[in-house]
Order: C-alpha cells, then sequence, then structure tokens
C-alpha cells in the first residue's frame, strides 16, 4: 500500500479539505486563463465579441473572470423554482443570457449561497436578488 493511500485512509477530512482546495485552484486557473485570451485579443475583436453577445467589453472581460461556474446559484434557483434552463434558453435566448450575466455579475452571491444551503424555500432570496423579478416572470409564464 502507497504512502499516499496510507494517507488518504488515516485522514479522510484532509482528504476533503484538499479536494475542495484542489477545486478553488482549477477555478481560479480557469479565470486567468480566460483573463488571458481576451488579454491577447485586439480590441476591436474583443468589442465584436461582446456585440454579439449584447454585453458591454467591461461586463464580457468580468463574466469571463468568474469561470465557468459563475451562474452556479443561477442554475441551482432556477432548479428550485421549477425553471428549466434548457427551456428558458430555447424559448427566451436573450432573457437566459441576462439572467446568466446578471448572476455572474452579482454582488451577493455569498448569501444567495447561504440561503440556499440554510432554506432553500425561504423566498428571503426575492429582497436582494437582482434576477427576483425576471425569474417571478418565468415562473409565471404558461409552460411550453
Amino acid at each position: 500500500m502507497s504512502e499516499a493511500t496510507i494517507t488518504e485512509q488515516a485522514y479522510p477530512r484532509v482528504r476533503a479539505v484538499l479536494d475542495v482546495l484542489a477545486g478553488w485552484v482549477r477555478r481560479a486557473d480557469d479565470a486567468c486563463a480566460a483573463d488571458r485570451e481576451f488579454a491577447q485579443l485586439p480590441p476591436q475583436e474583443l468589442s465584436v465579441v461582446a456585440q454579439d453577445l449584447g454585453v458591454s467589453v467591461h461586463d464580457l472581460r468580468a463574466v469571463s473572470a468568474k469561470g465557468r461556474d459563475g451562474a452556479a446559484e443561477l442554475l441551482k434557483r432556477m432548479a428550485l423554482l421549477h425553471l428549466d434552463p434548457a427551456d428558458v434558453a430555447h424559448r427566451e435566448p436573450a432573457v437566459m443570457q441576462d439572467l446568466e450575466r446578471v448572476c455572474s455579475l452579482c454582488d451577493v452571491r455569498r448569501r444567495c449561497r447561504r440561503d440556499m444551503r440554510r432554506d432553500p424555500a425561504d423566498p428571503v432570496w426575492e429582497h436582494y436578488c437582482p434576477n427576483a423579478d425576471t425569474l417571478r416572470g418565468l415562473r409565471a409564464e404558461p409552460q411550453a
């Protein structure tokens, strides 16, 4: 048995902490890679990309810095509201894109995550979530 296997068996909590830290590093590396890719684009090309996506260059850079999990809270909230992100993206692509952008740029992500963990059914999120009105509207729409 290798020394690493013995350590994993003897210290499972240490392994769990290391796994979390490795995830943080991966996400930070993803964000840095996106920043490097955007930094290499000529300004006019970056403007075209932002315009194609319907966002400002500033928002494009900010969203890319959040990495792939930038709108993870949105997807969890939509699941709690019984909204299918794929269906919304198909029926209302601009709305879904705006929801993702707003969630990615949100300043209260930590509170959102905490509230979802504590009591997912608590409607308190509707008072601070910048996507609350849009999500309520989508929930009120008849499903296709």
